[in-house]
């Protein structure tokens, strides 16, 4: 499949703390200012007041801390307090109040662990890390959506640009991205519908029709591969 990165960034701050409490604040996701902890290397957030919804929105930061600190299980007495800032407001649309379906949880995640991992190897005592940073963001992002998803999103916020992606035999952590160029005389114009979708919401009704009609799923794909 080939992707394109628009100009939207997802911007992430993350510095050492010097209290006990770490804090993280995310105000695109509705947390303005959470407080969390480690407990034998495991952060553990103060969530008394969430909605539920908003609940399941950390689960990529947490995967990301709780990877984080694993780089510490060595070593946890230098596993500090942190404050995590997460900026996501220019994937919205301010008119509209709502998401405009360009991919912030994919740029967050590749944002949060590019920022815990530069802090990470700036304290000086964290494990080192062989894995990439886009691997790293790949198997936390498919783990946080229950496995749904090809990666494409997270590749395509790693590489910016244009992308060719071909997924991998064991899922998006082994996936080929190669950088494409986009060409001259073609112009691409992105169209707002106003409405805000979940992608694992739309994922997991995909796999549902497939699973119940199977002659009308593949009709449908049919289609969309003749379009193609």
């Amino acid at each position: 499949a080939i992707s394109m990165a628009v100009d939207r960034w997802a911007e992430v701050r993350v510095v050492q703390g010097s209290g006990q409490a770490s804090r993280l604040l995310a105000p695109a996701i509705g947390i303005d200012s959470l407080e969390f902890e480690w407990t034998d290397c495991q952060p553990v957030f103060s969530t008394a007041g969430l909605s539920p919804d908003r609940v399941k929105r950390l689960a990529l930061v947490k995967l990301a801390l709780e990877d984080y600190a694993a780089r510490f299980a060595r070593a946890p007495q230098h596993l500090s307090s942190l404050e995590l800032e997460i900026d996501t407001s220019s994937f919205q649309s301010r008119a509209a109040q709502a998401k405009l379906g360009l991919g912030s949880s994919a740029a967050a995640a590749v944002a949060v662990v590019a920022g815990l991992r530069a802090l990470g190897d700036a304290t000086g005592h964290a494990a080192p890390v062989s894995e990439s940073i886009v691997t790293t963001a790949q198997r936390l992002h498919h783990q946080a959506q229950g496995g749904l998803g090809s990666g494409i999103d997270i590749a395509t916020s790693f590489h910016g640009g244009v992308v060719c992606f071909q997924p991998g035999s064991e899922g998006p952590t082994d996936a080929r991205t190669e950088s494409l160029t986009w060409p001259k005389a073609l112009e691409l114009v992105p169209i707002y519908t106003g409405q805000a979708a979940s992608t694992p919401k739309l994922v997991t009704q995909v796999q549902e029709l497939k699973a119940a009609d199977g002659a009308s799923y593949d009709g449908i794909i049919g289609r969309m591969h003749e379009v193609a």
